[in-house]
């Protein structure tokens, strides 16, 4: 069997004796100029099978014929890779659920037996010795009606429509459309999900769930530079692209923010909270959402609006605590959602409506002793604060260090985030940790487009995390 192999930067396929070598961007590039140079190369051959294996998953078989590409299982001897390192054993795909041949038993509906009300009471009034009526004054016949007793019993032993719901057959999941099954599935096969892809719609249909009414979301650190705002915008952006809705993130700094700053798209307007309060008597009571337009700043693609504090060297006054509750009564009633980005000062007043106002509360670090030990402090003024429930029911969020090629302080960065995850897990709900991104280390736009997928999946956990939190 010929083979291919695929790492992080080249794509190999040994091919009738002939190999070809190219330089790859990632795997998933990798991935899909393998099947395109198959079908260059395999032309000649007619019908050939490859053995493919990607660095760190699982050997597949493939096999060119006729000018198509399908999947075959890996023979034993095949299975192994060139390199030394184990490889997981081939993993059989989930067979899709046969609605059609399912057993009438798996539905699990109660059966009736016997006989109905009706056969019970004509055969006992058979049974009864008939008197002769009375000659003068025959009397009609009644017809036999069972008792309000009787009906309600007999009911008890029949399916309700909430019993007729829950023995419906769980609907069998779709085809996978990630990864190599994913891409397989593309050429008329049909695949398992696999288990992360699983996890991962099971986390979108969490983010999706619906909700009884508006929430608001705090994002906290006592500390500038700690990642808030950078996890603000992109838990909106999940929430906007994932749930949709109307969704919100405010920049809810006391002095200053960089929320706006942080946009990668065009602003449509100048205005900021604070010029949105001097108008608060034209939006209320009177429903004109599109009026906001002139006041917050859609987002594009992340499908969420954007509302700006106050701009560097502005000679306008600040935002107060009292001025964010009324804004707040406001705009709950255009958003059901809204993620709120804050200052450092937890005596500010700001801070401190912000806090009162949160359903949730998602507090926020990196991987650096002095991120972690305002994070904790953090918690502890919420605590003192009378926020103990509310820190209960929160999501930490830790930013992770770029990875280091010195071994010995690539162990102390890992020991370190081992300390910091332990000490917010004894405070919070839920602790996630988001890989470094080198397209967020300068604090420029934020680009979802350029960030990894793994951390498009773990943001997805982190916001189904929260939402599970309202």
């Amino acid at each position: 069997m010929n083979t291919a192999h695929i790492t992080t930067k080249t794509l190999t396929l040994e091919l009738e004796g002939t190999t070809y070598t190219e330089n790859i961007t990632d795997k998933e590039t990798g991935r899909k100029r393998l099947l395109g140079l198959i079908q260059e190369k395999a032309a000649a051959t007619g019908s050939t099978d490859i053995a493919v294996h990607v660095q760190g998953e699982e050997p597949i078989g493939l096999r060119y014929a006729s000018g198509k590409v399908s999947k075959i299982d890996v023979p034993q001897q095949a299975a192994q890779p060139a390199v030394k390192e184990p490889q997981a054993e081939p993993v059989e795909p989930i067979a899709p659920i046969d609605l059609d041949e399912m057993d009438d038993d798996a539905l699990d509906m109660p059966v009736l037996e016997g006989r109905t009300m009706r056969e019970e009471a004509a055969e006992t009034k058979a049974s009864e010795p008939v008197s002769p009526a009375p000659v003068a004054a025959p009397q009609p016949t009644a017809v036999s009606r069972p008792s309000v007793a009787a009906h309600a019993a007999t009911n008890t032993s029949k399916p309700t429509a909430e019993q007729f719901y829950t023995a419906k057959p769980t609907t069998a999941e779709e085809p996978a459309r990630q990864g190599w099954r994913g891409m397989l599935n593309s050429f008329g096969l049909s695949l398992a999900p696999s288990n992360e892809e699983l996890s991962e719609r099971k986390a979108r249909r969490e983010i999706q769930r619906g909700l009884k009414s508006h929430k608001t979301i705090m994002v906290a650190n006592l500390k500038g530079g700690a990642g808030k705002t950078t996890v603000a915008y992109l838990l909106s952006s999940v929430l906007g692209r994932v749930r949709g809705g109307t969704v919100l993130a405010w920049d809810n700094n006391e002095n200053r923010g960089t929320l706006a700053y942080r946009s990668p798209v065009e602003a449509n307007t100048t205005n900021t909270a604070i010029d949105l309060l001097h108008e608060m008597s034209f939006f209320e009571n009177s429903g004109q959402t599109a009026e906001l337009i002139n006041f917050v700043r859609p987002q594009g693609e992340n499908k969420f609006d954007l509302l700006a504090s106050q701009h560097q060297g502005s000679d306008k006054p600040v935002i107060n605590g009292e001025g964010f509750i009324s804004l707040h009564n406001l705009l709950r009633s255009f958003y059901r959602m809204m993620i709120i980005d804050t200052g450092n000062a937890s005596n500010a007043s700001t801070w401190q409506a912000a806090a009162a106002t949160a359903d949730e509360m998602v507090i926020v670090c990196s991987n650096a002793e002095d991120s972690a030990q305002t994070a904790a402090e953090t918690i502890d003024a919420l605590i003192k604060k009378g926020y103990q429930e509310k820190v209960e029911n929160s999501v930490a969020v830790i930013i992770d260090s770029a990875k280091n090629k010195d071994r010995t302080k690539a162990k102390v960065d890992k020991e370190r985030l081992e300390r910091i995850q332990n000490h917010l897990a004894q405070h919070v709900r839920a602790v996630h940790v988001l890989p470094w991104e080198t397209s967020l280390e300068n604090g420029g736009a934020i680009d979802w487009d350029k960030l990894t997928p793994k951390t498009h999946r773990a943001l997805i956990e982190v916001s189904a995390s929260v939402v599970a939190g309202l």
